[in-house]
């Protein structure tokens, strides 16, 4: 099996999944890859416009980090080790990865971020490890784009889809500080398996910004 990757905002992130991680024992494979498809498909028809959807909570499996964007993979390097972990378990993944961005300084891509970086399950599990927990993403409304094409143009959607919700009037679920931008829940989700399709192009991805109670 080839090796695979997610990539995130600035395209010179990767998230690799090893053939030992893809093939983990007590997870189907074609179970994992028949949710990606159908995540997929879903995300298709919900058009590339931003729009306000309602969502329910979402259990996950995540570990959380202080990074910065060059320093991005000592986070997102840690997705197969949850991949694993759950495998191990029986679990199966109930969608693809996420990056959770808890702190976040759009105006210096120099300073820290704190990041959680999860893997959503369907309900929730226990995992004994020292740094890796169940959580759990907030119910509420989120504005939400869904992005077709290659991972590094990412920043720009996420600054169209906050402008769009400032000519709207949304109020976000957020609060600024001296540090930058603390979120209740800022998610970049990943919908494309690389195994599947390797074209970056063709990748599929969902923003979804919570907004405020």
């Amino acid at each position: 099996m080839t090796r695979g990757c997610w990539a995130t905002t600035d395209g010179r992130r990767r998230v690799r999944l090893t053939a030992g991680t893809a093939s983990a024992p007590g997870v189907k494979r074609s179970v994992r890859r028949g949710a990606v498809r159908q995540a997929a498909r879903q995300y298709r028809r919900m058009g590339t416009q931003p729009r306000i959807v309602e969502r329910t909570e979402q259990p996950f499996v995540g570990v959380r980090g202080r990074v910065t964007w060059s320093t991005f993979g000592l986070i997102a390097d840690r997705l197969p080790e949850i991949v694993g972990l759950l495998a191990e378990r029986g679990i199966a993944p109930a969608d693809g990865p996420f990056f959770k961005y808890e702190l976040i300084d759009p105006s210096d891509m120099e300073r820290e971020l704190h990041v959680v970086a999860g893997v959503p399950v369907d309900e929730r599990v226990r995992i004994p490890s020292a740094d890796v927990f169940a959580g759990t993403l907030p119910a509420g409304q989120y504005a939400t784009v869904h992005h077709v094409g290659h991972p590094d143009k990412l920043l720009g959607v996420a600054a169209s889809l906050l402008k769009w919700g400032h000519a709207k009037g949304l109020k976000w679920d957020m609060a600024r500080t001296d540090e930058g931008e603390v979120w209740g829940c800022r998610l970049e989700s990943y919908h494309t398996d690389p195994r599947l399709e390797p074209d970056l192009e063709k990748w599929e991805t969902e923003l979804s910004f919570r907004l405020a109670d």
